[in-house]
């Protein structure tokens, strides 16, 4: 097998960490795919192993990399009563996600151990490793940190795609999952508020936001709006010494209640449309007066008349829709009952007198040229004849 081994062109795994030497821990790597030898490694080599386990074998497979591991402990306490058990009852295999290495995803394949208990009513239970994963996770907490930090970033989707170009793919939602786990930062004690409703579902149900004026952020969220809710809330948080609120009189009730020696002030925001409000119904009660004003102005405006200038003609009138369309029916039927003149005599064309010098022209009019030159000199042949 040796000879084989080293007549065979060596992969990347052997050209990285080489074959011996003065490394120590054997551990089963796959050098070629299905083939396994027994190597020595440094463990500076290897991907940095979480405290508490020991690395049995690597496997390097085509898209990632899988570390089989197990607990070093030699028991473990038990969760319902903290008796330490050293009896194991049986082991199953846990896989967990882990940072990348080398551009490739790590995953590790836990060797977890249940262990018997004897002092309390739960039989058996699985050791936990509280600084490699959470219980029932599926990815090391350096890997959720890392997630979630990148979802703090740019979000989920995102988030997810960033990740899947870092080697440590991720759905958007559970991108957003692991921010949504995160603990609140703690928070100062407000001391200028600003009290609103906001909708749980439009039209249907309402509660109260709270938020903290002077850092700009969102404090609390109450699940109504009632009187209640914002005075309790007020009586936990005691250094509030400026609410800001809207007309409504269950906030007013709660903060003269709640804070009596707040001071209770008008947002802007309601300040504003108040102002517009009160503004739009007093122009709507002098209409009347208003249009007057605006036409004195406009003639006080208006510059003089030229009198040697020429009267200006009026414009025409705009026919309105209904002539237009009577018109353009009626020229429509005329040309519909005019029969064709083509192979047809035209009228006789009249002619025209010629009025003497001085009097005035006949009121008869001369007769429309003939749309058909050819067929009115035939005419005038025929009554020459």
């Amino acid at each position: 097998m040796e000879p084989e081994c080293q007549s065979a062109p060596q992969h990347w795994f052997i050209r990285t960490f080489g074959d011996g030497g003065e490394f120590g821990g054997v551990l089963a790597a796959s050098v070629r795919l299905g083939e396994t030898r027994p190597m020595r490694f440094s463990p500076a080599q290897l991907p940095t192993v979480p405290a508490g386990l020991l690395v049995e074998a690597v496997a390097v497979e085509p898209d990632r990399v899988v570390i089989t591991a197990r607990s070093d402990a030699p028991d473990a306490s038990c969760p319902a009563c903290g008796t330490a058990a050293g009896k194991v009852h049986g082991h199953y295999w846990r896989t967990l996600a882990d940072l990348p290495w080398h551009d490739r995803c790590v995953a590790w394949r836990l060797r977890v151990r249940r262990f018997r208990c004897g002092r309390c009513e739960r039989r058996t239970f699985a050791e936990r490793l509280p600084d490699v994963a959470a219980r029932k996770g599926r990815r090391t907490g350096r890997l959720a940190r890392a997630q979630t930090a990148i979802g703090l970033a740019v979000g989920g989707e995102p988030g997810a795609r960033l990740s899947s170009k870092l080697a440590m793919p991720v759905s958007g939602d559970t991108v957003l999952r692991l921010i949504r786990k995160l603990p609140l930062p703690p928070c100062p004690a407000p001391r200028v508020v600003g009290v609103d409703d906001w909708a749980w579902r439009r039209g249907r149900r309402y509660g109260t936001v709270v938020c903290d004026l002077e850092r700009r952020r969102v404090v609390d969220l109450l699940p109504d709006r009632s009187a209640a809710s914002l005075r309790a809330w007020l009586e936990r948080h005691p250094g509030v010494a400026v609410i800001s609120r809207d007309r409504a009189g269950s906030y007013a009730e709660a903060a003269r209640t709640g804070a009596p020696g707040a001071v209770q002030v008008a947002d802007r925001w309601h300040l504003l449309v108040n102002a517009s409000d009160a503004l739009r119904g007093v122009l709507d009660r002098d209409q009347a007066k208003l249009r007057e004003a605006v036409r004195l102005c406009a003639a006080k405006g208006q510059a003089p008349a030229d009198p040697a200038a020429p009267p200006k003609s009026p414009r025409p009138q705009a026919e309105a829709p209904a002539t237009r369309r009577r018109r353009s029916a009626g020229s429509s039927a005329a040309a519909t009952r005019t029969p064709s003149t083509r192979g047809s005599t035209p009228p006789r064309r009249r002619r025209c007198a010629p009025s003497p010098k001085g009097s005035a022209p006949t009121a008869e009019p001369c007769a429309p040229p003939s749309p058909n030159p050819g067929a009115t000199a035939r005419s005038r042949g025929r009554s020459t004849a």
